[in-house]
């Protein structure tokens, strides 16, 4: 029990002065960015993450490294009162280089680029927040409804938003440190879930921090002067068209429905089209030049809602003793899997608000 012990403190050891190397890369970037403070400032204000690669670089300084790891493992490779550099090693150096190639330097310039990025929304005055868009979405107009009582403002009104066409181009965003935080729509209480969300949080890391309901009011918009009548199509998102079924049969049953990613690009699209229209938001209609023709298209009226949820690689908020937690969990194909494992919940005086599942 005691060399088991002295091993598992060796592994602890090197796990933890594998993470001190790569992470060292801090260091590295807060030096790199003081040699040419101009360049790397427009790099991250930009948050350019290729050109920041390209930018911290250099291959005479890898080559240089390399070949310093090389000499230092042949000489630790071989046990005390071996001839040195005889070539009896117990790890072969190129082993250990090839360590560093592969795995250590890129990871290493991967904290460097984080940690740039992460200087670059600091020096912006407030986190990237990224969102479904374009701008004028149900997402985007809740989201600025979210953060509007923030007190760090650009200029004192507008927040620090970036779009994304996609739901996965937002989880997109906060892996590669584009932004701190995503805002995505999860649920709506005519619709459903919304798949691409329920899926990305499944596939990969990015952590919940906050959640947001909101209430969920379509109009159908078309440009100036076109009338219902003369419309032959209409732009929205899949969800739009649930949520306004009813009505689309009872006044354009006979029109074509084309999906589109957003809202708002529905009414991108309708100011193209003489003929088009779209179910989109009153901002989108505003900001795209079209007339409103009908408002309150959802069935169900007020009773319209949308849970958003707030993401980001790190939970950083308190408890407050009055919080929800998102748990994902997996089971084997088996009668009752499902069964034991849901009655925890109720042993432990544990309350499901929203149980899913996803057959992989």
């Amino acid at each position: 029990l005691q060399q088991y012990g002295s091993t598992a403190n060796c592994d602890i050891a090197a796990l933890q002065a594998i993470s001190k190397r790569i992470h060292y890369g801090k260091f590295v970037a807060e030096a790199k960015f003081n040699s040419d403070i101009e360049k790397y400032t427009e790099l991250v204000l930009a948050q350019d993450s290729a050109r920041i690669v390209d930018t911290l670089t250099d291959e005479i300084v890898e080559k240089l490294v390399l070949d310093r790891v090389w000499q230092k493992a042949s000489m630790y490779g071989q046990d005390i009162g071996d001839t040195p550099n005889q070539g009896t090693y117990k790890v072969h150096p190129d082993v250990i280089v090839t360590t560093y190639r592969d795995f250590l330097i890129p990871l290493n310039k991967e904290v460097q680029v984080a940690y740039l990025l992460l200087r670059g929304n600091i020096m912006s005055g407030l986190p990237v927040t990224a969102y479904l868009g374009p701008e004028g979405t149900h997402t985007h107009n809740a989201a600025i409804k979210h953060f509007e009582d923030s007190p760090q403002k650009i200029d004192g009104k507008k927040l620090n938003f970036l779009c994304c066409k996609t739901v996965s181009a937002v989880f997109d965003a906060i892996l590669t440190n584009k932004a701190s935080y995503g805002f995505i729509p999860i649920q709506n209480s005519i619709s459903g879930i919304m798949r691409e969300s329920h899926d990305m949080l499944f596939d990969t890391e990015v952590k919940v921090i906050g959640e947001m309901y909101d209430y969920t009011q379509h109009y159908l918009a078309a440009k100036p002067g076109v009338r219902a009548k003369e419309i032959d199509k209409i732009y929205s998102h899949p969800h739009a068209f649930v949520q306004c079924k009813k009505s689309l049969e009872k006044d354009f049953g006979g029109v074509l429905l084309l999906t589109v990613e957003s809202t708002a690009l529905g009414a991108q699209l309708a100011e193209k089209d003489p003929k088009a229209a779209a179910i989109t938001t009153k901002e989108a209609a505003k900001l795209y030049n079209l007339e409103v023709l009908k408002e309150n298209m959802q069935d169900t009226g007020d009773k319209n809602f949308t849970r958003f949820l707030i993401i980001g690689k790190e939970i950083q908020s308190i408890s407050t003793g009055n919080d929800k937690t998102l748990l994902v969990f997996g089971v084997k194909d088996t009668v009752g899997a499902l069964t034991k494992v849901l009655s925890i919940f109720p042993v432990s005086y544990t309350h499901l608000t929203l149980p899913t599942k996803r057959i992989v």
